[in-house]
């Protein structure tokens, strides 16, 4: 359980919980009425304005609560002299406390408020205290942005009076004498949370080109409904880099289904004769529970070759194309042979 030390965490498995906070005080003081009114304050605990629930999952319950005294007006302006007149001129009021705890998200949206509020007569004289809870709930769509999630606690205390003369029309509603103070909440949120799972995987190629694009189709589904993310490991290490076409964009909609191509590029590869690609995938949900690494398969790429080699290569498909042309290089090569054979016989009898 935490208290305003700041800090709340639940040991329990599986169970929901409730994470309670006392965070503060809140005061009005009417026993010394001067001129600028009645004395508000609203303080809390933790000087340092900050408040932490570090396992917050789905279906707890945050509970803040706040001390809250008031200190009855004895005395009030409108109970003085002229004494000797009949009670109706005298002027007829009464008050009213608010002790309000508010909770807001970090663009200043209200999330929810608990108050209490009493209206009562000047002429109660005794004093009152309580404590105002605020208990809240936060929904999925909150996981979703930032983990740890900054809320903002206010607690504000406020005093109001009403006077009016008997028989006359006229009243006066007084400005607020009020008092705040502030304090973050961040919540760190956790499960229980269902991985996603891997539903099909298209069969790639079991040889392709470099340079050449290869088309995969994968589906996943999430039974919790969070948007889903698809990531590819097309080196088959086990490492995402988070560019290109290795992650996709959030999917909404589920069941997601993805067809994605990807061109193992010749330049990534310098000085290896073959290479053997074993890419894989993995669908993440924005709570961070993943389905782990799924391999989509062994391709071959063809050996690597040599600029020569290349070269040489290329000759013999141009020879294979054209047997005439074939011929002729035979019959060169023969022609070449026998006049080297006739230089080298010159030589030897010179």
């Amino acid at each position: 359980m935490g208290t305003f030390s700041g800090i709340s965490k639940s040991n329990r498995d599986g169970e929901k919980a409730v994470h309670h906070f006392h965070i503060g005080y809140m005061t009005i003081d009417g026993t010394q009425w001067e001129k600028d009114g009645v004395t508000t304050k609203a303080t809390i605990y933790d000087n340092r304005k900050h408040i932490a629930v570090w396992d917050y999952k789905d279906g707890d319950m945050v509970s803040i609560s706040a001390n809250w005294t008031i200190i009855k007006d004895k005395i009030g302006p409108w109970r003085e002299p002229p004494y000797g007149q009949s009670p109706e001129w005298h002027p007829t009021c009464e008050e009213m406390w608010n002790f309000t705890i508010i909770l807001s998200d970090k663009f200043n949206n209200m999330i929810d408020r608990a108050r209490v509020s009493i209206n009562d007569s000047v002429w109660d004289e005794s004093g009152k205290s309580g404590v105002v809870y605020l208990n809240c709930t936060f929904p999925r769509s909150d996981f979703y942005y930032d983990n740890p999630q900054v809320y903002k606690i206010e607690i504000r205390s406020e005093y109001y009076r009403w006077c009016w003369k008997p028989f006359e029309h006229w009243g006066d509603f007084s400005d607020p004498f009020e008092n705040h103070d502030f304090a973050d909440l961040t919540v760190y949120f956790t499960g229980p949370n269902s991985a996603p799972k891997i539903l099909y995987t298209s069969s790639p190629p079991e040889k392709c080109k470099f340079d050449q694009p290869v088309t995969f189709t994968v589906k996943a589904d999430d039974s919790d409904g969070d948007p889903v993310r698809f990531l590819f490991d097309w080196d088959g290490d086990g490492f995402n880099e988070w560019e290109g076409d290795t992650s996709t964009d959030w999917f909404e909609d589920l069941p997601a289904e993805i067809t994605i191509k990807h061109t193992w590029k010749k330049e990534n590869y310098p000085g290896e004769r073959k290479h053997v690609a074993r890419p894989k995938v993995m669908v993440i949900d924005k709570l961070g529970a993943s389905s782990g690494w799924i391999d989509l398969g062994e391709i071959t790429l063809p050996l690597t070759q040599s600029n020569s080699l290349d070269k040489e290569i290329g000759t013999i498909n141009i020879l294979e194309r054209f047997p005439i042309l074939k011929q002729f290089v035979s019959i060169w090569d023969l022609f070449s042979h026998l006049i080297e054979r006739m230089f080298s016989s010159f030589h030897f009898l010179k």
